[in-house]
C-alpha cells in the first residue's frame, strides 16, 4: 500500500472523491520538497561561487598577492548573489525529485484513482514557488546589491594597493542630442566627492564653432544649480581648426547638469543596485540620451521584475516533467535540472541581447523567457493530466 493511501483515513478518502485534497496531503508534498530544495541551494550555490568567484580570484592572483583574509571576505560577500541565483534551480530540482518519487511509488496513481487531478496535485508547488519567488526577490533587493558592491570595492582597493600605484579615476560622459549625435563630451581626471579635478569639456552644440573648456577644478553650486569652474581656459575653435578666441578665467559658472558630471562616479552594475537605485540611474542616462545604454538598463530592470514569475515557472516545469509516464526520473533529476536551467538561461541571454539591440521591447525581452516556460509547463501538465 502506498504511503499516501496508508496515511489517509476513509473519511479523508471520501473528501478526496469529492475533489477536495486535504491539507494533510498538501503539507506532505510541501515537506517532501523542502529537503531536496535545501540540497539544491547548497550544491548550486557552491557551483556558482566556484565558477563565478574563485576562478576570477585565481586569475587576479597572477597580478598581485591577495591576502587569505581578503579572499575569504570576498567569497562571503559574493555568496548571497549566488545563493539567490540558486533558488529557482533548487526549486526545479525539488519538484522533479519529489514528484518523480510520488509517481514511482504509485502515490500519483492512488490519488488519480479517487478523482484528484494533476492540477490540484501541484497546488503545493504553486505555494512553494510563490514563497521562493518572494524570497528571491527580497534577497536580490536587500542583501545582494550591497554585498556585491562591497565585494567589488574591496577587490578593487586590494588590487590597487598591490600594484603600488594608485590609478586615477578617469570619468568620461557623453551627452547626446535629439538626433543621437554627441553634443558634449565631459572628462574629469578625478572626483573627491566635493570637487572635480582636471576637467576638459568639448562642446559641439553650436553651429560653425566648437568650444573647448579646461579647468583645474570645479565645484557644484546647489543654490544656482550650476558648476563653478576655477582656474581655466575657454577656447573657441573654428571649422578650419584655428583658434578664434581664447578666454582665461579664475572662476566661471557654467550651466551643465550635475548628473552629467557625476553619472560615471564609482559606477555599480545592475546586480549591485536596488530597483530604486537602478531607476535613478535610468533617469540619469535618459538625460544624456544614450539610447543603447538606456535600453540595456531598461531590459535589466524588467528582468528584476520578472523574478517572481521565474520561480513559479521552473517549479511547474519540474512537476510537469516528473509526472510524465516515464520511469527513473529521480535518478536523473539533477542532470535534468541542469539541462532545463541551461536552456532557460540561454533563452534569457538571447532575448536580452535582442532587447539590448532594440529588436525586442524591454518588457518583451525580459518577460518572454518566463512566459515561454509557463506555456511549456502548461503543456506538460495537460499531457500528464490526460
Amino acid at each position: 500500500m502506498s504511503l499516501v493511501r496508508a496515511r489517509l483515513s476513509a473519511k479523508q478518502r471520501s473528501r478526496l472523491s469529492k475533489g477536495s485534497l486535504p491539507w494533510l496531503l498538501d503539507r506532505y508534498i510541501f515537506a517532501a520538497m523542502l529537503a531536496p530544495f535545501l540540497f539544491g541551494v547548497g550544491i548550486f550555490s557552491t557551483i556558482g561561487i566556484a565558477v563565478g568567484v574563485v576562478f576570477d580570484l585565481v586569475s587576479q592572483l597572477s597580478e598581485v598577492q591577495i591576502p587569505a583574509g581578503i579572499l575569504v571576505r570576498i567569497l562571503i560577500l559574493q555568496a548571497p548573489y549566488f545563493i539567490g541565483f540558486a533558488f529557482p534551480m533548487a526549486l526545479l530540482l525539488a519538484a522533479i525529485l519529489t514528484f518523480s518519487r510520488l509517481a514511482a511509488d504509485s502515490e500519483v496513481t492512488a490519488l488519480r484513482s479517487v478523482g484528484v487531478s494533476v492540477f490540484r496535485l501541484i497546488v503545493p508547488v504553486l505555494i512553494f514557488g510563490g514563497l521562493v519567488s518572494l524570497l528571491t526577490f527580497t534577497f536580490n533587493e536587500t542583501l545582494v546589491p550591497q554585498s556585491r558592491y562591497q565585494a567589488s570595492q574591496l577587490l578593487e582597493q586590494t588590487l590597487a594597493q598591490g600594484r603600488s600605484t594608485l590609478q586615477a579615476r578617469n570619468l568620461f560622459y557623453p551627452e547626446y542630442g535629439p538626433d543621437q549625435e554627441i553634443k558634449r563630451l565631459f572628462y574629469a581626471r578625478q572626483y573627491d566627492g566635493e570637487r572635480m579635478h582636471g576637467l576638459t569639456i568639448l562642446d559641439f552644440s553650436q553651429q560653425g564653432v566648437d568650444q573647448v573648456i579646461t579647468a583645474n577644478s570645479a565645484r557644484w553650486n546647489p543654490k544656482a544649480s550650476v558648476w563653478t569652474f576655477m582656474d581655466g581656459t575657454v577656447y573657441l575653435v573654428s571649422a578650419d581648426g584655428s583658434y578664434r578666441s581664447v578666454l582665461e578665467f579664475s572662476e566661471q559658472q557654467i550651466k551643465i547638469p550635475r548628473d552629467a558630471m557625476t553619472a560615471k562616479l564609482p559606477e555599480r552594475n545592475p546586480s549591485e543596485m536596488t530597483l530604486p537605485e537602478a531607476q535613478q540611474a535610468l533617469k540619469i542616462l535618459q538625460r544624456g540620451g544614450d539610447q543603447k545604454a538606456i535600453r540595456r538598463l531598461e531590459v535589466q530592470i524588467q528582468q528584476r521584475y520578472a523574478i517572481p514569475l521565474q520561480g513559479l515557472m521552473v517549479g511547474l516545469i519540474g512537476a510537469g516533467m516528473a509526472l510524465q509516464p516515464q520511469r527513473n526520473r529521480s535518478a536523473r533529476g539533477f542532470g535534468i535540472s541542469v539541462v532545463v536551467i541551461f536552456v532557460y538561461y540561454l533563452l534569457s541571454f538571447v532575448s536580452q541581447a535582442l532587447g539590448n539591440s532594440g529588436v525586442l521591447a524591454p518588457l518583451i525581452a525580459a518577460w518572454s523567457p518566463s512566459a515561454i516556460g509557463l506555456a511549456i509547463a502548461g503543456w506538460l501538465l495537460l499531457r500528464a493530466n490526460r
